[in-house]
């Protein structure tokens, strides 16, 4: 039958893929179990606003495309295959058993999902052929993880939460902050899971002589303070504006004139910015050479005050700036911090090789823009790559930036 479904959806992968499914022109199963699922996450209170939102668009996608699926019924017999089969009676069987209904009764078919756990299930104790959603729609769809999940919870729901924070009611991960927001979606608070309990976020400002005071203008940016502070490992990406070079600036040079960091290495990638002709022979030494074509030149000479300031650091031997090509022979050593700048652009060779050169106790910043905007093509991306590897670990921190504190004008630009 050329007009017969050829798979079977789980709720996962209808939530990370709604857009490339219902652009499909292929017809798909789902079990009324997923119905149920996604009915229920709309109101949760242990879902983020994402997946809420993804809940919401995906009923309307059903509810717009009601010729592209068919819809399969609990039915008696499902039930006692799962009887039979000694499971456990759960939302998760439930669904794997329905499928396994569908391709023995009905059609061929290939179950889809996103669920790493479904998917074991599914391959261990039915016939069915088993596939991951990103093995067929690719990870265009999914969002990148950006270090916090918000939520916008009732009186009641909050107090329970405030009662309960050793409940991980949220599925946070170690060190995934959650930000809390009113009713008008504005935030008013934040918590980091830490493994064991819910930990307020309490980020205070930074001062140095040379950058004066810094403080968090925002949730998120709490988030990226409270991190610098508490991990080993922080990667930063979001807007123009938004302080991701800023903030880990003035606290590098706290700690630096506290004397916890004795030294900051700067490393850039250099590329010119994207459409922009390449300059071509520069005359002076290295360090005029880096400072003067490069953007971390620009970027220090803005925030320190002018560029005889930054020489003058770098003749103290108290920063730095290397090359991403020259990153191999490097060494990074304890008590001392790497910012690198423009992380988007740097592909995953590349950044594995800095993370390489880090001995135990230095402190490792990476920065950069949105990253779906990069240079380089998605599942190239050093820094996406980065993240997914590390999320979860309790030395490592991610927080993408929201806001454009830079001017009005530079946050119109962003719409250009």
């Amino acid at each position: 039958m050329d007009n017969a479904p050829k798979y079977f959806m789980d709720t996962c992968t209808l939530l990370n893929y709604y857009d490339s499914i219902f652009n499909s022109k292929d017809k798909f199963v789902i079990s009324e179990v997923t119905l149920r699922e996604i009915e229920s996450i709309k109101t949760s209170f242990n879902k983020s606003d994402e997946v809420k939102y993804k809940a919401r668009q995906v009923t309307k996608f059903l509810v717009n495309n009601q010729d592209k699926y068919d819809v399969i019924l609990m039915v008696d017999r499902i039930f006692n295959m799962m009887e039979v089969m000694e499971l456990e009676d759960t939302s998760d069987n439930r669904i794997v058993m329905t499928a396994t209904y569908y391709y023995q009764s009905v059609s061929p078919i290939t179950f889809l999902t996103d669920d790493l756990c479904l998917y074991n299930i599914a391959k261990q104790i039915t016939p069915i052929p088993v596939k991951l959603g990103s093995e067929v729609f690719g990870n265009k769809n999914q969002e990148i993880y950006k270090g916090y999940k918000e939520v916008c919870p009732t009186d009641e729901q909050l107090a329970y939460f405030y009662e309960h924070l050793n409940e991980n009611k949220f599925d946070c991960l170690v060190n995934e902050y959650l930000i809390i927001k009113d009713k008008d979606n504005k935030p008013i608070d934040s918590y980091k899971w830490i493994g064991d309990k819910y930990k307020h976020v309490v980020a205070r400002s930074v001062e140095s002589d040379r950058l004066g005071k810094c403080k968090p203008l925002d949730e998120y940016q709490e988030c990226v303070f409270d991190s610098l502070k508490d991990n080993d490992m922080t990667c930063l990406f979001g807007r123009a504006g938004a302080g991701k070079t800023t903030i880990p600036l003035a606290y590098l040079m706290a700690q630096m004139e506290k004397q916890n960091i004795t030294k900051v290495y700067f490393v850039y990638h250099f590329e010119p910015l994207k459409n922009s002709r390449q300059l071509g022979f520069v005359k002076g030494s290295l360090i005029e050479k880096e400072l003067g074509t490069s953007s971390i030149g620009n970027i220090l000479s803005s925030k320190f005050g002018d560029i005889t300031e930054v020489e003058r650091m770098i003749e103290d031997d108290k920063i730095e700036i290397i090359p991403t090509a020259n990153i191999r022979g490097v060494e990074f050593n304890e008590n001392s911090a790497v910012f690198v700048t423009e992380g988007q652009d740097i592909d995953t060779y590349t950044l594995k090789t800095i993370i390489q050169r880090c001995k135990k106790g230095c402190k490792l910043i990476v920065e950069g823009d949105v990253i779906e905007q990069s240079d380089i093509s998605r599942g190239e991306s050093g820094m996406e790559r980065m993240i997914e590897v590390f999320k979860g670990f309790d030395q490592f921190g991610v927080v993408k930036l929201k806001n454009n504190y830079r001017s009005q004008i530079s946050e119109l630009a962003d719409k250009m």
